[in-house]
């Protein structure tokens, strides 16, 4: 077997990864494939046709802004929180909120920048996870 598969206790991590994090961003990315599909004419994006990678972009977002939560379930559980570990959330934290930064700044200072408030949304609640 794989070594890693050897020291994984699957007792320490019960989140549901597939019914609470994979499903709903799934969920997600469909309705936002479907509002984009009514709100652009004949499924054009910006001047070009809409392509699954958008869909599994978006997916993506999604599952990046929660994929935290299992390891803060286990941390709280467990109690055993390192020095290490909580720095390092600590700066994934502060990556998050420098980014929505430059977010700002681009969309200020970039003329032809594109919002994309899905993205925005995630963003803020990755940042507040941690």
């Amino acid at each position: 077997t794989n070594p890693i598969e050897r020291l994984y206790n699957h007792e320490q991590d019960p989140f549901p990864h597939w019914k609470c994090a994979v499903l709903p961003c799934f969920a997600i990315a469909l309705v936002n494939h479907i509002i984009m599909a009514m709100r652009l004419p004949n499924f054009l994006y910006y001047g070009m046709r809409w392509h699954i990678m958008e869909d599994l972009w978006t997916f993506s977002i999604c599952l990046e802004s929660i994929a935290i939560i299992p390891q803060l379930i286990t941390l709280r559980k467990y109690r055993l929180v390192e020095n290490l570990t909580g720095k390092f959330v600590f700066f994934l934290g502060m990556y998050r909120f420098l980014y929505i930064l430059n977010w700002i700044y681009r969309s200020y200072h970039e003329p032809r920048y594109r919002h994309r408030y899905l993205v925005y949304t995630c963003g803020v609640i990755q940042t507040l996870l941690y």
